[in-house]
């Protein structure tokens, strides 16, 4: 600090500072200039009661941080919640989607395994016509069944 610390006249260090004159007072000068001050406090005094100030300062600060702090995580939180409560309800959805999918393909392998049985008899056989119409029946049947099993209503 070369020699802020110190007073001019006395060469003291300051210890005191004069609240009425707003200046730093030595021991000499507090007994010789200040002794009659009302307002005058020991610097230790005042560096603890700044020092105290400002941890009061900086405690109300890092209070009100940590508070916004578990606001904001508390909001992220409950959204995160939210977004994990709608994708599972998604994924059910989609769970019970790819059933009736499967059903579904299901169904169409059947009625190709059907058809293909039933080609293969005709093939085979010589039918009368009654046959003819009921297998033809049962074709047209067969493939407006895989066309409905296609669609999704």
């Amino acid at each position: 600090m070369n020699g802020m610390d110190k007073c001019t006249e006395h060469g003291h260090t300051f210890r005191y500072h004069c609240k009425d004159h707003d200046t730093l007072c030595c021991e000499l000068c507090h007994i010789e200039m200040h002794k009659k001050c009302e307002d005058i406090l020991e610097i230790k005094e005042l560096v603890t009661e700044v020092e105290n100030d400002d941890v009061k300062q900086i405690l109300e600060s890092i209070n009100m941080q940590a508070n916004d702090l578990v606001e904001h995580s508390d909001a992220k939180f409950h959204a995160i919640q939210t977004k994990v409560g709608s994708v599972r309800k998604e994924i059910e959805n989609k769970k019970h989607l790819i059933e009736k999918l499967e059903e579904r393909a299901s169904a169409i392998k059947n009625a190709q395994t059907d058809n293909y049985d039933a080609k293969q008899q005709c093939s085979r056989k010589r039918y009368r016509v009654t046959e003819i119409y009921c297998q033809n029946h049962f074709f047209s049947w067969s493939n407006n069944t895989m066309v409905d099993t296609l669609r999704f209503d």
